[in-house]
């Protein structure tokens, strides 16, 4: 008796009992697969179209996957921009990380990004390694530093771009190593450097310059007030 009146008060608390949700196998997808892709491909179109573009060349079964890879790169990326603080920010991508380690299943269930992400992962036996330091990668993206060096930002890179490549022919490849790291490596790299550059203006604006310390050196210009806007000749 005492059993039955706890279970509607278990049910209704999954974030905080994970024990009971597995129980409850037949309880209602919080958010079904198919709407979490969808969510996934409109987000990724929205903030990142010529990704999206790239992807509708991928095979019809590997593209919703592929695309929930590039949502989770692009719920990192704008974290910087929807934090008032880097406290937060590093408070938000804790979060993503122990979403990957599969921590917050509950949670993981009811955000279409997060859905998607674990269901490719489990799908095509993805490593978890490469995106949590994905994750660890863009913690510097909460702060005003720029890399030091152009080999520091080729890491950077590596981290996010060149890893989220690689994934993603894992996806392509339905979860065997297609080959290839090496390519994925450079491919990611002068991605992630065209993204530097394509962002400097709004990086400017948020106070921040993400070019390296030594090519600005080399050239005249000065990371502090590439960060305050000033656009100077050698910038």
């Amino acid at each position: 008796m005492n059993a039955s009146k706890n279970e509607p008060k278990n049910e209704s608390e999954p974030k905080n009992e994970p024990k009971n949700e597995s129980k409850s196998a037949a309880a209602p997808d919080p958010f079904p697969l198919a709407d979490a892709q969808a969510a996934c491909d409109a987000l990724v179109r929205e903030r990142a179209r010529d990704l999206w573009l790239a992807a509708l060349f991928l095979p019809a079964s590997a593209r919703p996957h592929a695309l929930a890879l590039h949502a989770f790169a692009q719920e990192l990326i704008r974290t910087p921009d929807i934090v008032s603080q880097p406290a937060l920010g590093e408070i938000r991508l804790q979060w993503w990380a122990e979403i990957v380690e599969g921590r917050r299943q509950g949670e993981a269930a009811g955000h279409p990004v997060a859905r998607a992400l674990l269901a490719a992962a489990d799908a095509f036996r993805l490593p978890r390694a490469p995106l949590l330091a994905m994750i660890e990668a863009r913690r510097g993206d909460l702060y005003a530093d720029p890399p030091p060096s152009l080999n520091d930002l080729e890491g950077y890179c590596g981290e996010t771009w060149s890893a989220l490549f690689r994934l993603v022919s894992f996806v392509v490849a339905q979860g065997e190593d297609p080959g290839g790291a090496e390519a994925m490596g450079h491919a990611g790299v002068a991605w992630g450097i065209t993204e530097v550059l394509r962002d400097l203006p709004r990086a400017a604006a948020r106070g921040r310059c993400l070019a390296p310390r030594d090519v600005l050196a080399q050239h005249g210009a000065l990371a502090e007030a590439a960060a305050a806007g000033l656009m100077s000749p050698a910038m």
